[in-house]
């Protein structure tokens, strides 16, 4: 065993009764601990949970994602599509077939515009087809920046979601707007909540899974 696996990369304490332990994105092990906790208590419980952290931490490299870089035969998954990554000498962006054509100038940040532009529309118009459908009913859609939550609703059901989001497959991108969209009705977690996203997506756990399995895809761009 690789014991540098089961070094915690950061101990927060607060005030809790137990505690747990969480492989972030990054990889890194953090641990959750009650203030008083004795530091001997909470690598006792590392060790105790060692194979479980080898697992996890082997899982998620084995499903890891290089950054993206905007050079010429990079490759990127949007919706259910692979696109090729192509630098020339024009001024603007454009798709071709399946190749993303981006100026040599400032190539990252064309291809960060270019993304948000290409998720801003496909998710305006995928939202209203879905909500129709189902019969939701929101007040707008917005496209963030957000790191660690694909979308998200607020108490005016106001919707947002990262534009990262069109890095999944599409069945995946409608259960998380299928999510949102539950949450404009049921505001929590509750078994409510979760038959009314059931009705609208019955294999919403494959999607959940693959978003499990996936995670560091949010990372790629």
């Amino acid at each position: 065993m690789d014991y540098n696996l089961l070094v915690p990369s950061k101990i927060v304490r607060s005030k809790r009764h137990s505690i747990s332990l969480i492989i972030n994105n990054n990889n890194e092990l953090i641990v959750r601990a009650p203030l008083k906790c004795a530091e001997k208590a909470i690598y006792d419980f590392i060790y105790q949970k060692s194979e479980w952290i080898v697992k996890k931490r082997a899982e998620l490299k084995s499903h890891s994602y290089a950054p993206l870089k905007a050079i010429s035969g990079e490759k990127i998954p949007i919706l259910d599509n692979i696109y090729e990554i192509m630098l020339y000498d024009k001024s603007r962006v454009k798709l071709v077939n399946n190749i993303i054509y981006l100026p040599k100038v400032n190539s990252s940040k064309n291809l960060l515009s270019y993304i948000k532009k290409f998720t801003k529309n496909y998710l305006a118009k995928r939202v209203e087809e879905i909500a129709k459908t189902f019969n939701f009913k929101y007040k707008d859609i917005k496209i963030s920046s957000a790191r660690t939550r694909w979308g998200s609703c607020n108490y005016l059901n106001s919707l947002s979601f990262t534009y990262k989001l069109i890095l999944c497959p599409k069945t995946v991108v409608d259960y998380i707007i299928i999510h949102e969209l539950s949450h404009t009705i049921e505001k929590n977690h509750s078994k409510k909540f979760w038959n009314k996203v059931k009705t609208c997506c019955p294999n919403y756990k494959e999607s959940e899974h693959w978003l499990k399995e996936n995670r560091q895809i949010i990372n790629l761009i």
